[in-house]
């Protein structure tokens, strides 16, 4: 039963991966052809056999369950010889890489095609609002991204401790040395968008949605 209950488990959140990968992949598209990916989404989650549910466009999925459950899921398809759904479930993954390298190349490119010595203010930490884990989070891939074109960040979470985001940031293989002068962890949103080139927006929560920061 309890092999039964962890199977079904996977299986929906390899469900839920699949339709964040699915909506990120959707925003690709509309960005190439010049459609607005929020009208695209309200549209797709007007339709009752879909729903609206997990259909905002971000930086990608992070957390541990969504990663490790789709590559136990992919193991498993290879395990039984079925090379063509494990490459499926793999793609899923590779979108979600794809988006946030490009989530990232889409900052430097509309700072001109360079952030070298551009403060940036990042604003979210955790791979999801209401919450002060960082696992997997994409975060870290778009700062690590960020920090080796140049950039200078100044990095808010409402949940997030200071030595957690240096600690998942100065485990990467940049520099040390270079990347903590070009670091700065801030207690609140306004010090740290302060005399920014730009906001980037990394988790949803809902302290950055009202109006003060337009």
């Amino acid at each position: 039963m309890y092999v039964y209950e962890l199977f079904f488990s996977q299986a929906s959140n390899a469900f839920l991966a699949q339709r964040i990968a699915s909506i990120n992949a959707m925003s690709a598209v509309c960005e190439s052809t010049g459609a607005d990916i929020h009208e695209v989404a309200s549209a797709i989650g007007s339709d009752s056999r879909i729903g609206s549910e997990f259909l905002h466009v971000g930086p990608g999925f992070g957390g541990k369950c969504f990663h490790k459950d789709l590559r136990s899921l992919i193991y498993l398809c290879e395990c039984m010889g079925q090379p063509e759904v494990a490459s499926y479930w793999q793609s899923i993954l590779d979108i979600n890489d794809f988006q946030r390298r490009r989530f990232s190349c889409g900052i430097v490119n509309t700072l001109f095609s360079t952030v070298t010595n551009k403060c940036l203010a990042v604003l979210g930490f955790a791979y999801k609002n209401d919450t002060r884990d960082t696992s997997e989070s994409p975060s870290i891939g778009v700062c690590k991204q960020l920090l080796d074109e140049g950039a200078i960040l100044n990095i808010y979470d409402p949940e997030v401790s200071k030595d957690q985001i240096l600690q998942d940031l100065l485990d990467r293989s940049i520099g040390q040395d270079k990347a903590v002068k070009r670091l700065v962890v801030h207690d609140d949103a306004y010090s740290a968008a302060e005399n920014c080139h730009a906001l980037v927006f990394c988790t949803e929560w809902s302290e950055f949605q009202v109006k003060y920061f337009i």
